[in-house]
This record gives structure tokens, sequence and C-alpha cells, in this order.
């Protein structure tokens, strides 16, 4: 990937991620001022409806901090399944070693393909 390629992917993620605690942030506020307005309104003969809606909204608001935080280590996994990857596709199988008859260190391989050419 070229660097303008990786500095699109980044910035694009960024975003998403930027997008996700905004509304996070949003839905908080949300939640404040229903909490504000039963405080305000409790007395009044509509309080159980805003006790109602502040209810239901700080369960969308646990929901919404549960799926935000499920993203948040999903993009965490998915960096670390990536490396992991990454890793995999750069090992090298380490070669196999003998001793020689006079106690040198040979590659198995080349020993193998020298006594094969000898053979034939």
């Amino acid at each position: 990937m070229s660097e303008q390629e990786l500095y699109e992917l980044a910035t694009k993620r960024v975003n998403q991620r930027t997008r996700r605690w905004r509304l996070w942030a949003l839905d908080l506020l949300g939640l404040i001022f229903v909490l504000m307005a039963l405080i305000a309104f409790g007395e009044r003969n509509y309080a159980n409806l805003i006790a109602a809606v502040f209810i239901g909204w700080m369960g969308m608001f646990a929901m919404h901090s549960i799926f935000a935080w499920m993203a948040e280590n999903r993009d965490g996994d998915i960096e670390k399944e990536v490396a992991k990857l990454r890793a995999a596709l750069e090992y090298e199988k380490p070669k196999r070693l003998e001793l020689s008859d006079d106690g040198e260190l040979v590659d198995w391989d080349a020993e193998t393909a020298e006594k094969a050419k000898h053979s034939s």
C-alpha cells in the first residue's frame, strides 16, 4: 500500500471512531436533559411520563455504551489479528542443520542436494 492509501484508510477509520463516540456523547447529553426535566417537573402531573422516558432512555444509553465498547474492542482485535497474520507470513521455517563427519555444521538440505548430485 502506498502512503496515500494508508493515510486515506487511517483517516476513514478515525472518522468512523469519532462519529461513533460523537453519537454516544449526544445520547448521554439527551439522557442528562431528560433527567433534568424529571427533576424540574417532578412535582407535576406528567412526572410519571418523564420518569418512564428517562428509564427507557437510560436503557438505550446502556445498550449504546455496550455497542460502542464492543466496536472499539473489535477494532483492536482486528489489528492484533492482522499483526499475527503478518508475522505468520513473514515467518521462515528454520533450516535443518546437521554435523558432518568431521564435526562441521552443515545445512541438511544442501548436503542432501550434494549427495543427490554425486549419486547421479
